[in-house]
């Protein structure tokens, strides 16, 4: 905890993190051993300083509405278009019940999703599948309730649908793209190939002083016995620009994209990435950590009442304090109270939309 603060503060931060711990034991538990590895003595839910601290931060206390729309696949498109953001996304086909969607569609060189989970698209003629064996992959998708055990709130209540969308690299080797925003800047980009035999591999590429990517000997959990040595995608500077569109109206956020070649299609916006635990994401000196500026967040620049609103003076107090006693902290600019506002209008018609 950062010297200097408030006793009323410190007090505030101790009753939060007791009732956390009470709470929700089991994600308390989940960052205590990685942190004393990494030395991180600092940190906890309530102030948080690491980024998987701030994970379990933004799952238990910041329920940004905003997340609720990102989440959702189709919703998600939606903000895009009316944020006015230049992105291109893969064409959605056909939206409907289950049980309604085209024959025709179950043999088709499509991808077939569901809107409120990950890990569950089916892919009919890539993979081989009969009309049944489709059929099936649909109905174990649309059962599936995503995030409960890892308490990705997001996840929550959104209302399944079932959706077409054209595929992506039919005639060319499919590149995905992973790119981690802290408010507009894009501070960490992992490229994803899939191989021959279907085995993933992967990169972490940072950018240096001057702002140029270099690629790390960082291992990921895609492919922790190998780093790719391939060179980034020509398109990499156009996914960068749309994912620090999208990027600037947040804290944080990873802004997936597909590529095959020259165009890139933003695929999905991620709030939890890797389900709210990193990769070294325990190390206050690791790029999330240092990147990601909470202040930014809907928590903190939201009105509330009675305990909330303490609460979020103290952080507030607590982050500036924070940055004097760590003046080289690499945090983005402050978040524009307009494109905040907007982008909380357009989530809240979304949302309307869907009840």
């Amino acid at each position: 905890m950062v010297a200097g603060l408030l006793f009323s503060d410190r007090l505030l931060f101790w009753a939060l993190d007791l009732y956390l711990a009470l709470r929700y034991p089991r994600e308390v538990r989940r960052l205590r051993a990685p942190a004393k590895r990494c030395n991180d003595t600092r940190s906890t839910i309530a102030a948080p300083l690491s980024a998987n601290f701030k994970f379990a931060w933004r799952k238990l206390i910041d329920h940004d509405p905003r997340f609720k729309v990102v989440t959702d696949k189709l919703a998600a498109k939606a903000f895009v278009e009316e944020l006015k953001i230049p992105a291109k996304t893969p064409k959605t086909l056909w939206v409907g019940a289950p049980d309604a969607i085209p024959d025709i569609y179950l043999t088709s060189d499509v991808v077939i999703k569901t809107n409120h989970g990950w890990g569950s698209s089916i892919f009919p003629v890539r993979d081989g599948l009969s009309p049944t064996e489709v059929r099936k992959g649909i109905d174990a998708a649309m059962a599936q309730r995503h995030g409960r055990a890892s308490h990705q709130w997001s996840y929550f209540n959104i209302k399944p649908k079932l959706f077409v969308e054209e595929r992506i690299g039919t005639e060319q080797p499919l590149v995905e793209l992973k790119l981690y925003t802290y408010g507009a800047q894009v501070r960490r980009i992992i490229p994803i190939r899939t191989l021959e035999n279907r085995k993933r591999i992967a990169a972490v590429w940072l950018p240096d002083e001057a702002g140029k990517l270099y690629r790390t000997d960082q291992k990921t959990a895609v492919s922790p016995d190998a780093v790719d040595q391939s060179p980034l995608p020509e398109c990499v500077g156009k996914a960068i620009d749309i994912a620090g569109a999208v990027g600037s109206y947040f804290d944080h956020m990873r802004v997936d994209f597909l590529t095959a070649g020259s165009d890139v299609f933003l695929g999905e916006i991620t709030v939890y990435s890797q389900g709210g635990y990193l990769v070294g994401g325990s190390s206050l000196g690791s790029v999330p950590s240092r990147s990601w500026d909470l202040r930014r967040s809907w928590f903190l620049n939201a009105s509330h009442r009675g305990w909330r609103k303490h609460y979020a003076r103290a952080l507030r107090r607590f982050y500036q304090s924070h940055t004097q006693d760590s003046p080289s902290l690499n945090a983005p600019d402050p978040l524009c109270a307009g494109k905040f506002a907007n982008s909380m209008a357009v989530a809240d018609r979304l949302l309307a939309a869907e009840r």
